[in-house]
């Protein structure tokens, strides 16, 4: 009867590290899917191979379950990141630009430029680091658009999101996110949707995106004792 119990025990306890290494695996599997990082999906590569080794184990039944839950978790969250209103949830809000803000020509986009940064353009007569031109318009009046797309820039090793903002004539307006708050904050900007906010991805995809810095792990350990 001992031995019994040793046995039951033993294969309880097996079946309860198995299934936590796979969960474990998959949790990070989904972290690549939602990493916005210059690494992307990388980091979650190991965690793939450790997966699939473990899928080894079980029937083609619970393979099967293991595949499809994957799947059906990751294909809505990598399926056109751009327009992923999961990964943005304030894509597709409408909002009014108010005239003094201006839009410099790209060679397929505008980016827009606000109202400080024109007026600091015309009192100094210098162009800020971030005015690759000198052709730069300002609004004479108010204009509606709707952020249409996220685009993903990783300049200087940093991630930053800059939405693409539709006006009613088709034109694609660019804006950096710190622009887009501080006009929203100060009501050049009106968009009652992005009143409060201060990141326009979703924090929980933040989070499991964070899960891909697991390498930089041991650079944290003595923090824990300090």
């Amino acid at each position: 009867m001992s031995n019994l119990i040793k046995k039951l025990l033993s294969n309880i306890i097996y079946l309860v590290q198995k299934t936590f290494t796979i969960s474990i695996c998959a949790l990070f599997i989904v972290g690549g899917a939602v990493n916005n990082g210059m690494t992307g999906s990388l980091m979650a590569v190991p965690f793939f191979i450790v997966f699939f080794l473990k899928l080894k184990s079980y029937d083609t039944r619970k393979r099967v379950f293991w595949l499809l839950l994957l799947i059906l978790i990751c294909a809505p969250l990598e399926w056109n990141k751009p327009k992923n209103t999961i990964l943005y949830p304030y894509l597709n809000t409408e909002a009014e630009i108010k005239s003094g803000w201006g839009y410099e020509k790209h060679s397929d986009y505008y980016t827009l430029i606000s109202p400080e940064a024109i007026e600091f353009k015309i009192k100094s007569k210098k162009i800020p680091p971030f005015i690759h031109s000198r052709n730069i318009v300002v609004f004479d009046k108010d204009i509606r658009v709707k952020m249409d797309r996220m685009h993903v820039s990783h300049s200087e090793f940093s991630t930053h999101l800059l939405p693409v903002y539709l006006a009613d004539d088709g034109t694609e307006y660019l804006i950096f996110t710190d622009d887009l708050f501080k006009g929203v904050s100060t009501g050049t900007i009106k968009s009652s949707a992005l009143v409060g906010v201060d990141n326009l991805q979703s924090s929980w995809t933040i989070s499991l995106g964070n899960l891909m810095s697991w390498p930089m792990a041991p650079a944290f350990i003595p923090l824990i004792f300090y």
